[in-house]
């Protein structure tokens, strides 16, 4: 699990945009997005792999970050649940593409994982500020 979680995150590392002269790569985002995939206690890391790698890669090209957690929440039917998740965070412009972007992402998820259990849990956060040291 961690050997492929860290050879997805190499791949992003060789994909961002902010390779090269920094100085020419540094953009202006304006929100943090927390795109939380849930699995319940059951998830084909493989799949999920196959997934990131076709989807989540292709789509945030911007850069994210990955990280695998367990996580517990209220659902308003079956009371509380706990669930293995995996987290991704990337920092967008706030706009209609990016938002598309979000959504497709989620769409992509659900239709591999919903009749498991999955589900996808989308957090938009102000940037107020933030910095890159190169």
């Amino acid at each position: 699990m961690k050997k492929i979680i860290t050879l997805l995150l190499l791949m992003t590392a060789l994909l961002s945009p902010f390779q090269g002269n920094a100085a020419e790569k540094i953009i202006d985002y304006n929100v943090n997005v927390r795109i939380t995939f849930g699995f319940g206690n059951n998830y084909d890391m493989q799949k999920f792999s196959e997934f990131a790698l076709k989807t989540v890669s292709k789509e945030l090209t911007q850069g994210y970050t990955m990280f695998e957690s367990k996580g517990v929440w209220t659902h308003p039917k079956k009371g509380q649940l706990r669930e293995n998740n995996i987290i991704i965070l990337c920092d967008m412009l706030d706009n209609q593409q990016a938002k598309d972007t979000v959504a497709s992402v989620a769409e992509k998820f659900l239709e591999l994982f919903r009749s498991a259990g999955g589900s996808v849990y989308v957090v938009k956060t102000p940037i107020i500020e933030a910095k890159s040291y190169f």
